[in-house]
């Protein structure tokens, strides 16, 4: 009994000079078990959540191949030249092939080791020739950056840290800071006045089709 007296003691004096008071033992023990008991339910919460976030993921990708395989028909050799010239402007080394897709309504990127720039059909038939090497030139600085593989780590990041919110309003500032990066590629290569009509007619576009 003396010996267990003395090292309750010496536990209670060990506590009190490092600063915890034994009302702070029994909180921090409190809560520890409170966490503890609501544990395996937070943890079933977060694999359904990462389970339905990763089938969204994987949906998106699959709906962007077969987008890829649904184009088949290529802009033409004018075209594929002025996206040369373009790529050299920029300093961008690799073989770009264009395609026309009649299901999208804007320009996009598919791919890292051998890039699609796909252009929508009402794109090519309402742009002029000076708004659409804008455009050409915005998603040629997509393929320079590597944008596309960049936003497919950062969309699995998001997914795997969905619950964070200071995550999610990083990878929106993130899009954004993206798109004014090759925004300022384009200025600084071609008419910041025809790109900015281009940008106004595929959104016109894109506005009389969901009507």
């Amino acid at each position: 009994q003396q010996v267990t007296s003395l090292s309750l003691n010496h536990f209670s004096t060990q506590n009190l000079q490092h600063g915890f008071a034994p009302n702070t033992v029994h909180r921090t023990a409190s809560v520890t078990a409170y966490v503890e008991h609501f544990l395996p339910a937070l943890l079933a919460l977060y694999i359904a959540g990462l389970c339905i976030l990763s089938i969204r993921l994987f949906s998106s990708y699959i709906t962007t191949i077969r987008l890829k395989s649904s184009s088949r028909l290529h802009l033409g050799d004018t075209w594929r030249r002025l996206a040369e010239t373009l790529s050299d402007k920029i300093g961008l080394a690799k073989n770009i092939r264009l395609l026309l897709s009649e299901t999208i309504d804007v320009p996009m990127t598919i791919g890292f080791i051998k890039p699609i720039i796909l252009v929508p059909l009402a794109a090519l038939n309402s742009l002029s020739p000076e708004q659409m090497e804008a455009v050409l030139l915005h998603e040629l600085s997509h393929i320079r950056r590597q944008d596309y593989l960049l936003n497919l780590i950062q969309s699995c990041i998001e997914t795997i840290l969905f619950f964070n919110p200071f995550v999610q309003l990083m990878a929106q500032h993130i899009r954004k800071e993206r798109e004014n990066c090759c925004d300022e590629i384009v200025i600084h290569h071609a008419s910041p006045h025809s790109y900015a009509q281009a940008l106004v007619s595929l959104e016109e576009a894109r506005t009389q089709q969901y009507r």
